[in-house]
């Protein structure tokens, strides 16, 4: 979550709430939500232990079928590391992007959107950000071509990770910002030692990353009243 959380999506800056569950996205980079898309990504154990659970044991009781059942959920969603995606559409949105009736949109338009936010992870690579892996990320990833400009750009991000600020009116700076940015990291936004430097994340090592877990078996599929059947379908 807080590797995740220092990747912008579109034109808004990830936000990690103070519990550490709970990444979105805004314009500002904080709680308040856009006015248009409400992107955010949470730990889905965690939200059962907050919300689900005691609402259960309320109901139902600490011994029950259904506290157990949420329980057991709760514990193998923390066990595989479950994070939900989300992507919250305001109506003013769909009614600019002509997408406010159900069945006669284009679907397309809100894959686009769906696929970008879901790639957001794709860029957190760095396993251990110093100068010298900074240089060589800029080079496997053909961003920039020699060693020379590897380093001169990577000493941006060296500056930036002891709290340099810069002129982005400049063009050296918003090269060597554009070339950052292709390798996940914005120097644009202030440095946070919670969020950048050690947490990012090398995917195919550190975090293994799959959209298509398989459903354990104990787990209870939504019944779909008989007449919302042709709704769903």
């Amino acid at each position: 979550m807080r590797g995740i959380s220092s990747q912008r999506f579109r034109n808004s800056i990830g936000y990690l709430y103070p519990d550490g569950n709970t990444t979105v996205w805004t314009p500002k980079g904080g709680e308040k939500a856009g006015r248009l898309v409400y992107p955010g990504n949470y730990a889905k154990a965690a939200e059962l232990e907050a919300h689900l659970l005691p609402r259960v044991k309320r109901t139902f009781g600490e011994d029950s079928e259904e506290f157990l059942y949420v329980r057991e959920l709760r514990d193998w969603c923390r066990s595989v590391g479950m994070v939900r995606s989300e992507i919250k559409c305001r109506s003013e949105f769909l009614k600019r992007e002509s997408l406010q009736f159900w069945g006669l949109f284009d679907e397309d338009k809100l894959l686009e959107i769906h696929r970008g936010f879901l790639m957001i992870g794709e860029k957190c690579e760095i396993n251990n950000f110093d100068l010298l892996t900074v240089a060589d990320e800029l080079l496997s990833k053909n961003v920039v071509d020699t060693r020379k400009a590897a380093m001169t750009t990577a000493g941006y991000a060296h500056l930036w990770q002891s709290g340099q600020t810069f002129n982005f009116d400049t063009s050296a700076v918003k090269t060597h910002r554009a070339r950052l940015r292709l390798i996940g990291i914005d120097i644009k936004l202030p440095f946070d030692c919670t969020r950048h430097g050690i947490v990012f994340i090398r995917n195919v090592r550190e975090v293994e990353r799959k959209f298509d877990t398989s459903i354990p078996a104990f787990y209870r599929h939504a019944v779909i009243p008989r007449h919302l059947h042709l709704v769903a379908a």
